[in-house]
């Protein structure tokens, strides 16, 4: 505020404002954000509506990387666990999307997830958490020990035990999951996963309207090609009729001729059948060939709606690849994560369910990494043979 007494220039400072910027400093610092003016207005926008900010605890040092090679870090999963608060709860994939561009994240990463977890509009932040955690192991069994860490209530150093309920709920999504890398099944739409960037993407709706509009187009086709058909109705008739008159001159010149010579009167009387037989067949000929055309334009037109639906499955999944940030493999194969890998079975899971069942019943219902380090513990992803 100018001091007018005085006569002077005086700027009022805030008395917090010192204390807001060195925390605002040592929060850049730690979580070292890719775009700082992108991460430095969602900072202010969640201490002006009193929410956790986008900041780690701790610096990360060396800075770890993912094993996908992906951005992402553990410290960034411990923001996202304080910013979601509650993991028991489903949150919209709007909020989300919220957090992740806030932390300055790659959306293929954030497409991945939602492919991988197939969610729609709603999520399980736990599942959603536990599917980021994948892309940061090597293997299953490093995965699980970086769910233990993330979900754990114990502080950094401890021995990170959570409950043995979480940890198998966890354990058993994860082993369902198919990320080994195999041909997917046909027909499968991905687009209804995919989160579409507004800069760079079009909405699920526009693609939906494409597609209708595409529809709408190869609709019109048939009407397009029975215009013509129909054009050429007239000129099958105008034939015709041609070919009526000049087989009335004829029959008015052989009534003459039978009128002058009575003896070839039958001879003649063949020929008029002849003639006429003719005639009748080469008018009936040309009504069949303009049928017959008219029937290969109408399968045409047919075989060409069927195009045009095949073509929209295939353009389909070449605006998913094209518009947004996700990778071409994923259309036709189940991505190749290694930190969740391929579907498990059935027996896999119980003998791993059955080793954490004893190990919680002397540990008050916990478990945590030194049950999966130990020994006796079961393997928990497929092993190399």
């Amino acid at each position: 505020m100018i001091n007018e007494e005085r006569g002077t220039s005086s700027i009022s400072v805030p008395p917090k404002l010192p204390v807001i910027l060195k925390q605002f400093c040592k929060a850049a610092i730690r979580t070292q954000p890719y775009d700082l003016l992108k991460w430095s207005t969602a900072y202010f926008n969640a201490l002006a509506e009193g929410s956790e900010p986008p900041s780690k605890t701790r610096l990360e040092y060396p800075l770890e990387t993912a094993a996908s090679g992906s951005c992402l870090t553990f410290g960034l999963l411990k923001v996202l666990v304080r910013q979601l608060g509650d993991y028991n709860k489903t949150v919209p994939v709007e909020v989300i999307l919220k957090r992740w561009t806030d932390l300055c994240l790659e959306i293929t990463d954030l497409n991945l997830i939602m492919i991988v977890g197939k969610f729609r509009r709603k999520c399980q932040i736990k599942k959603f958490l536990a599917i980021a955690a994948g892309l940061l192991g090597s293997s299953l069994f490093d995965t699980m020990l970086i769910i233990c860490e993330l979900f754990t209530m114990e502080p950094d150093g401890g021995s990170s035990m959570i409950p043995v309920n979480l940890f198998m709920e966890i354990y058993e999504y994860l082993a369902g999951l198919n990320c080994g890398g195999e041909e997917r099944e046909p027909n499968q739409d991905l687009s209804e996963f995919v989160i579409f960037e507004s800069s760079e993407c079009q909405s699920t709706s526009e693609l939906k309207s494409d597609e209708v509009n595409s529809t709408q187009d190869s609709t019109k086709h048939p009407s397009v090609e029975g215009s013509e058909a129909t054009e050429e109705q007239p000129v099958f008739e105008k034939q015709f009729s041609n070919n009526y008159n000049q087989l009335s001159r004829d029959s008015e010149e052989i009534i003459d001729v039978l009128d002058k010579d009575h003896k070839t009167q039958s001879e003649e009387k063949k020929i008029l059948s002849v003639n006429v037989d003719n005639l009748l067949t080469s008018n009936a000929d040309g009504h069949q060939n303009v049928k017959s055309a008219k029937m290969t334009k109408d399968s045409d037109n047919r075989s060409l709606a069927s195009d045009d639906s095949i073509g929209l499955e295939k353009t389909k999944s070449a605006r998913i690849k094209n518009k947004c940030k996700i990778n071409s493999n994923w259309i036709s194969h189940y991505p190749m994560i290694p930190g969740i890998g391929p579907k498990l079975s059935s027996s896999e899971v119980t003998r791993v369910g059955k080793w954490m069942a004893e190990c919680s019943t002397v540990q008050g219902g916990m478990v945590g990494p030194r049950n999966l380090r130990h020994f006796q513990c079961p393997p928990l992803d497929h092993q190399k043979i």
